[in-house]
């Protein structure tokens, strides 16, 4: 059976229902409007033009190869799909049915201009170019570039990528094989790197033609209590330097230095942590660790730098003798 509308208006084809004469006027639909080669009939048994808008549920969709959603009592369509409210934020969602469970996301514009790009269903954000992924934002807020193994490459890992995690302020960036970090200044000499506490400055790290300084503060104007160190020479003897390898050097590479809990007692501004000391639920809870590494070892650092002004006084203690031995 064909069904087909001739010249005149009328629709033919038609056997069954009812329709006994095998035919039917369009008057007989009690359409409104005018029927016609450029005109289709609606939903609510209108003829509307092709290239009109046409309003349903406060919609309007526009039949020139664009699309228009919302309230369009004013403007223009700009786009091939448009979609346009009077105030709020302007959302278009998307959804997809996997395993009889929904699968949401929304794409919109609030009152301020702002991009909203937002998964509803504790799913990811992912990122891709040519349908491969190069980043995503993960339900946990971490945005991952490159890998999506790991919330902080390089941290008990081996993992190449990197990563932000907002929520602990922390960037963390690994590479094989390659510089993982560059940072650069360009015209002039100074600070490459600023480092401060509780918005302070602390340091910097300059850069010059050829060379790096790491800078900490040492103006007088900072400073009080000051005398002088005596007994240089007596605890310059209490400082044990030794050659040494590193257990996990496989090379066995020989290197000077020092114990730090042995350097703590003579000069304990050097060294940072204490001996023996492990992980606990408080370094933790700081975000300093993580879970997997409670119990682990925290082992001591030592600043070597801090050792000068010792090695200073004993020195000059050093030359006062040789220079009394001298003169006598």
């Amino acid at each position: 059976m064909a069904i087909t509308i001739n010249g005149s208006g009328t629709i033919t084809g038609i056997s069954e229902g009812g329709l006994n004469d095998d035919s039917i006027a369009i008057a007989d639909l009690s359409a409104t409007g005018t029927a016609s080669s450029s005109t289709f009939l609606r939903g609510d048994n209108s003829w509307a033009s092709a290239g009109s808008k046409w309003t349903d549920t406060g919609s309007d969709i526009y039949r020139n190869s664009k699309v228009a959603i919302g309230d369009w009592s004013s403007g223009t369509i700009d786009d091939q799909i448009h979609s346009k409210v009077g105030s709020g934020t302007n959302y278009i969602r998307f959804e997809t049915v996997d395993g009889g469970s929904a699968k949401e996301a929304k794409l919109g514009v609030n009152g301020s201009g702002d991009l909203i790009l937002s998964a509803i269903s504790d799913t990811n954000v992912i990122f891709a170019q040519n349908n491969a992924e190069n980043s995503r934002i993960g339900t946990d807020g971490i945005w991952r570039f490159g890998q999506t193994a790991s919330d902080e490459p390089g941290y008990g890992n081996t993992t190449v990528g990197c990563s932000i995690v907002p929520t602990q302020g922390t960037i963390a960036t690994s590479r094989n094989g390659g510089v993982a970090l560059i940072i650069n200044r360009n015209s002039s000499d100074g600070a490459a790197v600023a480092l401060r506490r509780e918005g302070d400055t602390a340091g910097w790290i300059n850069v010059a033609d050829n060379s790096v300084t790491y800078a900490t503060f040492s103006d007088y104007r900072l400073k009080e209590n000051e005398a002088s160190i005596t007994n240089g020479i007596t605890k310059l003897k209490q400082l044990k330097p030794y050659r040494f390898n590193w257990k996990s050097d496989s090379s066995k590479t020989l290197r000077d230095g020092f114990f730090a809990h042995e350097v703590s007692s003579v000069v304990p501004e050097a060294i940072l942590g204490t001996k023996d000391q492990l992980v606990t639920q408080a370094d933790v809870d700081s975000g300093e660790f993580k879970s997997s590494e409670l119990n682990d070892p925290r082992y001591q650092s030592i600043d070597q730098s801090k050792l000068v002004p010792l090695l200073v006084a004993a020195l000059q203690e050093a030359v006062a003798r040789i220079e009394t031995l001298e003169a006598s």
